[in-house]
């Protein structure tokens, strides 16, 4: 979590009635590897659940970057447990997930990685870096990688989440990899929106029936 993340928090829950924010310090690699952050974050989702009582239509779980990459991991241990942490089963759809540059995938030979390294602060050396510690040596796959799950891995996201809404920037070096798993997550999301900035543009594509339909709107 950077510095502008409080402040913005703060904001937010001052200006929205009944609106609060529960932030995980998961512990940061190499300090744990994964799945040690996947666990404190369905700890986290379950503890919401049960302990504070907030029903999931209430719920929506949000991440930026890394985070949106650990969001991503508890929808995919929601829809098919992850062997080492303990089933958490949902009796309604939680309220939404707002992803913000997510971390769908480790490769550093994306047509962004190439393109963008200049642009962006993170390049491929530092993504290497960065997986490959929070891996900590085990096997790349749907929780950890996004964009590496098998196909239909998403089947069902749709009956877990109300709403999803996936953010990008146009210059980083994620933006390939944020692209595909929009795309593969609007097979089995009606309600999916996939915003890629663009300068002073917003690139919106929806999935409200086949064929897809895509529109673009000026960012205000």
């Amino acid at each position: 979590m950077g510095p502008s993340h409080l402040p913005f928090f703060t904001a937010i829950t001052h200006s929205t009635p009944n609106l609060s924010v529960l932030v995980l310090g998961y512990t940061l690699a190499p300090s744990a590897t994964y799945p040690t952050q996947l666990t404190q974050a369905i700890e986290c989702l379950r503890y919401t659940l049960t302990t504070l009582s907030h029903p999931p239509a209430s719920i929506s779980i949000d991440g930026d970057s890394a985070g949106g990459n650990l969001a991503l991991g508890v929808l995919s241990h929601l829809l098919h447990p992850h062997p080492e942490i303990p089933p958490l089963e949902l009796h309604s759809p939680l309220g939404g997930a707002i992803l913000l540059s997510p971390w769908a995938s480790f490769s550093t030979h994306l047509d962004s990685m190439r393109e963008n390294k200049l642009k962006d602060l993170v390049g491929p050396d530092v993504n290497d870096l960065w997986y490959k510690s929070f891996l900590g040596g085990r096997a790349r796959d749907g929780y950890n990688e996004p964009v590496a799950a098998e196909e239909g891995w998403w089947n069902g996201l749709e009956g877990l989440v109300g709403e999803v809404l996936v953010l990008a920037g146009g210059d980083e070096v994620l933006v390939h990899g944020i692209r595909v798993l929009g795309g593969r997550l609007a097979v089995s999301h009606f309600l999916l929106y996939i915003c890629v900035c663009v300068c002073v543009c917003v690139f919106i594509f929806r999935r409200r029936a086949s064929p897809w339909s895509s529109g673009m709107a000026r960012c205000r």
